[in-house]
């Protein structure tokens, strides 16, 4: 497995596996998705040319992991942790922030990785039908090491 920079090229597979993982109004735009990989960090984990993941944010002063997803196929081989090891190499040093919802099974994965949760933020995610889901807001500190 390989983990490398999205292309313009790649935008449609990139939008059929994130319909996969997050289906119906949780899946970002392809809009969206294009400005990451234009504008932000978008990495794709790839195995005989095949999508398996990705992970896509902004690496700023303080940088945001906006959305990370693995075909659930291939759940439970590490490529999770990998992405997001990959990340925190462009990060080198800062923080990195992500909101995640209060039952979303991602929150494990994140704490298990190093971010601690230092708030809620009530009502974050809109939904259809006029309902919401609070979220907790994650951060995890990123130092680079000789």
């Amino acid at each position: 497995m390989i983990v490398r920079e999205a292309s313009d090229s790649e935008l449609e597979k990139i939008v059929r596996l994130e319909r996969i993982c997050f289906p119906g109004v949780y899946s970002y735009s392809p809009e969206n998705l294009m400005k990451f990989i234009s504008e932000g960090v978008l990495l794709l984990a790839e195995s005989s040319g095949k999508i398996l993941g990705y992970i896509a944010g902004e690496v700023e002063e303080i940088s945001r992991i906006a959305s990370i997803c693995v075909h659930p196929d291939f759940r439970g081989r590490g490529i999770g942790r990998t992405l997001l090891k990959e990340f925190e190499k462009r990060v080198k040093k800062g923080i990195i922030l992500i909101e995640c919802n209060t039952n979303n099974p991602a929150l494990l994965f994140f704490l298990k990785n190093g971010f601690r949760a230092f708030g809620m933020a009530s009502l974050y995610y809109e939904l259809p039908f006029n309902s919401s889901r609070d979220a907790f807001l994650m951060a995890k500190i990123v130092l680079e090491l000789p």
